[in-house]
């Protein structure tokens, strides 16, 4: 599926978004990609030792932007590898410790692309300080979701592509 970008219009691209602990800032990427991609992509999330719960401050970011995050649940990015995984055509690590699982043997062999947003780690029980970090990191990730959502990705080859989600990542497109 993945080695060839050219398909169906109606078939939806899969994304992984893989965070830390799979409690903030790649459930903030899932939820908004669902909302903002619509029928075009279908994103999930996962972790780097995965977190029982969804941090409640990004779960209040999401609602304060009007998406709903019901159908996001932490889980871990074991889940999305072996054979009974489903296939995934890029993938986005969101944190700095994320590299050392993008060569993992994912199925379908997807586009796997640095997009690290920083959020503080140890972020102080303040919620207001934790809330300004999330709306920050959220700002951050729609503005690359958004770039991702214009990139003409059936018109592309492998290698574009490789190269257009990493100047994304790195702030150069």
């Amino acid at each position: 599926r993945v080695s060839s970008m050219h398909r169906r219009e109606t078939a939806p691209y899969h994304v992984l978004f893989l965070g830390n602990g799979n409690r903030s800032t790649s459930i903030l990427a899932e939820a908004y990609l669902n909302w903002a991609g619509q029928s075009r992509f279908r994103a999930y999330s996962a972790g780097y030792g995965a977190a029982d719960f969804i941090d409640p401050v990004a779960v209040e970011v999401l609602a304060v932007h009007r998406i709903n995050p019901a159908k996001c649940r932490s889980k871990g990015w074991d889940q999305f590898v072996g054979r009974h995984a489903p296939t995934m055509d890029f993938i986005f690590l969101v944190c700095p410790r994320c590299p050392e699982i993008a060569a993992a043997n994912w199925p379908g062999q997807p586009i796997v692309s640095q997009w690290q947003v920083s959020v503080p780690s140890g972020l102080p029980e303040d919620v207001a300080v934790k809330r300004q970090a999330f709306l920050h990191a959220f700002a951050e990730l729609t503005a690359r979701i958004n770039k991702l959502l214009d990139v003409p990705i059936g018109s592309l080859d492998r290698p574009t592509l490789q190269a257009t989600f990493d100047g994304i990542g790195e702030g150069r497109i």
